[in-house]
């Protein structure tokens, strides 16, 4: 969630996927759809 600067609550909309290099999760807000956020984390693969 964020907030804006009438102090409004918003909701991030959010996906999770897997690829190549571990867990990866987008978000953005539905207002602005320019606003992306990507966080991904890495997980170690047993061979």
């Amino acid at each position: 969630m964020t907030t804006t600067s009438d102090e409004r609550t918003e909701e991030l909309h959010c996906t999770e996927y897997a690829d190549g290099s571990g867990r990866v999760v987008m978000m953005y807000d539905p207002e602005n759809s320019n606003a992306w956020i990507r966080s991904c984390v890495t997980v170690p693969v047993e061979r």
